[in-house]
C-alpha cells in the first residue's frame, strides 16, 4: 500500500522529488586542503558545470561557488568535469578564491 502512495507522489511531483534527490547526491573530493563539491545545474536537456570549493580555517568555513559556461549531455560527465575545474581554479587561484 505504500509503494502505491510513493509513485501516486512520484508521479504527481516527480520533477521536484528528482531534483531533491540529486542534491542529496553530492560528489565531493579532497583536493590539496580544500574540498570541491560538484554540483551541476541543469540547464534544458544539458548540464552546467557548477562547483562549491571550501576550506576550514581554524575559526571558519570559507566557500567559493563556481559556475562556468561548459555543457555536458549528461549529470556524469558534468560532474566529473567539475571536480576537474574545481582543481584547476585551486591550482592557478589558491586562497585568492576566497577574497
Amino acid at each position: 500500500m505504500l509503494d502505491v502512495i510513493v509513485n501516486l507522489f512520484r508521479g504527481l511531483f516527480g520533477f521536484r522529488l528528482d531534483k531533491k534527490a540529486a542534491s542529496k547526491h553530492e560528489t565531493s573530493c579532497f583536493y590539496k586542503g580544500y574540498t570541491i563539491r560538484a554540483k551541476p545545474q541543469k540547464n534544458g536537456v544539458q548540464w552546467l558545470t557548477a562547483g562549491v570549493i571550501s576550506k576550514k580555517d581554524d575559526k571558519f568555513m570559507k566557500e567559493h561557488k563556481f559556475v562556468r559556461a561548459d555543457f555536458h549531455s549528461n549529470r556524469e560527465s558534468a560532474i566529473e568535469f567539475s571536480i576537474y575545474k574545481g582543481q584547476q581554479i585551486i591550482d592557478l587561484e589558491g586562497e585568492k578564491i576566497f577574497n
